[in-house]
């Protein structure tokens, strides 16, 4: 697994998908904890990517404490690994993902989130 500060990746990700030309998102299901799961997809300078994640809530439930614990790795997302397909290499920072299919964890701070980028392996 790769590891890297979220804020930047997270910031630059929320950048690049402002820019996409051809945004598309599918409701898939509720997931067995009652959370939405959807599908979005994008096209960004000529890469093709998609990420399908359930949606979590809080329910009443605290950030860093019930949910999300700080310092542990958390499957980010509800009910199930979230995950980010690209046909094209993407670089987030100093970490370069080559085309494929990874799920996507983090590990929550109170001052800031490593983000965890796993491979799936077809």
């Amino acid at each position: 697994m790769q590891r890297l500060l979220s804020g930047i990746a997270v910031g630059l990700f929320i950048a690049g998908s402002a820019l996409a030309h051809a945004q598309k998102t599918v409701d898939l299901k509720t997931g067995g904890g009652g959370s939405p799961h959807v599908k979005t997809e994008w096209t960004i300078d000529g890469a093709n990517l998609s990420i399908e994640y359930g949606r979590p809530f809080l329910k009443g439930r605290a950030v860093g404490k019930e949910v999300a614990t700080y310092g542990k790795e958390w499957r980010t997302g509800a009910d199930a690994a979230t995950v980010l397909t690209t046909d094209k290499p993407l670089t987030f920072g100093k970490v370069v993902l080559q085309p494929g299919s990874y799920t996507i964890n983090t590990q929550p701070g109170e001052r800031s989130w490593e983000l965890i980028f796993g491979k799936l392996e077809k």
